[in-house]
């Protein structure tokens, strides 16, 4: 941000238009990365001043619409998708349980993990599957990528907090934060996150949550 804005600046009399819009993209895709780094950041002191615990139990509620809750957050993430030529479809079976969730956390959390797999797919054409079923009174949420999938090395540490994998060669410009603040918000509702994956075939993010007795 501050870089571009120097250039802009010492410029600005004789920049044309269209250097001048991309100095202005690059401010804005600098200050994209500051608001989620600050954001997540927050995040964090919520969840370690036990301010996400105290939310889940005053704003959380029993829901039977989790179909719809997902499929409304797969819709979310179509352009990003579609702008990096990757198939996102959705197979959520019929009739849900209930469960009681809050669904600002839920939601965070599914996305997050979407997000990932688009990221992670990084070849065109590639397939991106959000589905929901129930196994064992346990509603599993399933987020599977085509993408280039993790270490068994890196799969045990994950959910550390700052882990990202292969930066230099994925050319990350996240946190490392999100899929441990997915699973802490997922925890919260007293539900589990797990992946399972394969170094060249692809990945499985799955959020547990326990149907409603």
């Amino acid at each position: 941000v501050y870089g571009y804005t120097e250039l802009a600046l010492e410029d600005a009399a004789e920049l044309p238009s269209s250097e001048f819009q991309q100095y202005l993209v690059g401010i804005r895709r600098g200050a994209d990365r500051l608001r989620i780094l600050v954001e997540d950041l927050l995040m964090i002191v919520r969840l370690d001043t036990g301010q996400l615990e105290r939310e889940f139990r005053l704003l959380a509620t029993l829901r039977d619409n989790l179909g719809e809750m997902i499929t409304h957050t797969v819709d979310m993430f179509r352009a990003q998708a579609a702008r990096e030529d990757i198939v996102l479809e959705t197979k959520v079976a019929p009739d849900l349980p209930s469960v009681l969730i809050y669904e600002s956390f839920f939601t965070d959390a599914l996305g997050r993990l979407i997000d990932n797999a688009i990221k992670f797919s990084r070849n065109k054409g590639k397939r991106v599957t959000v589905s929901a079923e129930v196994v064992d009174g346990w509603v599993e949420i399933a987020v599977a990528d085509e993408g280039v999938g993790i270490s068994p090395q890196g799969v045990a540490r994950l959910f550390e907090r700052f882990r990202q994998i292969d930066r230099e060669k994925m050319e990350q410009q996240g946190t490392g934060l999100g899929l441990s603040i997915a699973k802490a918000l997922i925890a919260c509702m007293e539900g589990e996150v797990g992946v399972e994956s394969e170094q060249g075939v692809g990945s499985t993010f799955t959020i547990r949550l326990p149907a409603a007795q």
